[in-house]
């Protein structure tokens, strides 16, 4: 065999052992893919198991939650029809934080049953707003749009379009989605300072694109059946509630609704999707010849002080409705069933009288 001969067997062998050796390093590598797969699938698994066996209280609200709520496109949620769960929270030393039933009509509110028929020759009141106006932490017929239906009597219709999380791009869109079979004559709109939160991921999603919109929707999906994907919001819900870990707040003495005015004259008045929202819904109020009732939950926060100063220098129908500490569920901080009789009162009688003026400080409380 000459020299070259043996160099080319060699260089074939060299090869052929690269490749065989390149080979074992793949099945090595995807060995150890699939290893690492079936481990974290198995760990999810046995992490699914043991939190259904436990059943934590914030994994088991959680999954109640979810079947109230549903995926919506033009916002991140939006409430179940025709859905009836209990809600219960607990302190840590096992009393209430509250105990309630969230029943849906076929309409998505939280309001009894409909038809059209109903609103014949009735004034329509649409409340749109978050949590507050649903009702968070109190039964349905406890919330303040129902006690507001029960102090107007029956000459008015007042729908409850509250739906927590909900600012107001989506608090509108939602009244407008109903505004044909239940046509509004006045719009009374709640305002909390995380709106302006809210309208900001409002806007976000209305520019996610259609595979985007369907990635949320399985992720909804997933979430109301499994203990894992709905731990991250469990723990979120947690942190929010300070009752739920044994924290009630410190009581501070009371804002005046006159006090909190002048703090937010002081504010520096700055443009937001909320301002430009709001201004839109007067705008589309007048032109249809709604009225526009604007309530204010009075908290010195930045957003809230810059809401109050520019429904103020723009002349908006506003009102402050202060949250005091004996109005909340301590612990929570939604009204509780006489703070929402209270603030059911404040709006009956703005609309009793409806006055072509806006609110002074006198009409708040």
């Amino acid at each position: 065999m000459t020299k070259t001969a043996i160099t080319k067997t060699d260089q074939e062998a060299e090869t052929s052992a690269g490749a065989a050796g390149r080979r074992r390093v793949r099945l090595s590598k995807t060995k150890k893919l699939v290893f690492a797969t079936l481990t974290f699938g198995g760990l999810v698994l046995a992490l699914e198991l043991v939190l259904r066996i436990l059943d934590p209280q914030m994994m088991h609200f959680m999954g109640d939650y979810e079947r109230v709520h549903r995926y919506a496109r033009w916002h991140d949620t939006d409430l179940m029809p025709s859905t009836s769960v209990d809600w219960h929270l607990r302190r840590p030393d096992g009393s209430d934080l509250f105990h309630i039933t969230v029943k849906t009509n076929a309409y998505g509110m939280r309001d009894r049953e409909l038809t059209s028929g109903d609103a014949n020759g009735r004034t329509i009141v649409h409340c749109i707003g978050d949590s507050f106006t649903m009702g968070w932490g109190v039964e349905g017929s406890q919330s303040y749009p129902s006690q507001l239906a029960d102090l107007l009597g029956q000459e008015y219709l007042v729908l409850n379009l509250g739906v927590d999380g909900f600012g107001l791009l989506a608090a509108r869109e939602k009244s407008n989605r109903l505004s044909d079979l239940f046509p509004p004559d006045i719009v009374v709109y709640v305002l909390c300072a995380n709106d302006v939160e809210d309208d900001e991921l409002t806007h976000s999603i209305w520019r996610r694109s259609a595979f985007h919109h369907r990635v949320h929707e399985t992720w909804d999906w997933l979430r109301e059946r499994s203990y894992v994907v709905r731990l991250p919001d469990a723990l979120v819900f947690w942190l929010m509630i300070p009752g739920l870990r044994g924290n009630d707040g410190e009581s501070s003495a009371p804002l005046a609704p006159a006090d909190l005015r002048a703090m937010a004259a002081q504010h520096v008045l700055t443009t937001n999707k909320t301002t430009q929202a709001l201004e839109a819904l007067r705008r589309d109020c007048e032109s249809k010849g709604r009225r526009l009732v604007v309530v204010l939950l009075g908290q010195p926060y930045p957003e809230l002080l810059n809401m109050l100063r520019f429904c103020d220098e723009r002349h908006f129908d506003a009102l402050v409705f202060m949250l005091d500490a004996n109005r909340t569920i301590p612990g929570d901080g939604h009204l509780t069933p006489d703070g929402n009789r209270q603030l059911a009162e404040l709006v009956a009688d703005r609309l009793k009288g409806l006055p072509s003026a806006p609110a002074t400080s006198d009409d708040a409380r």
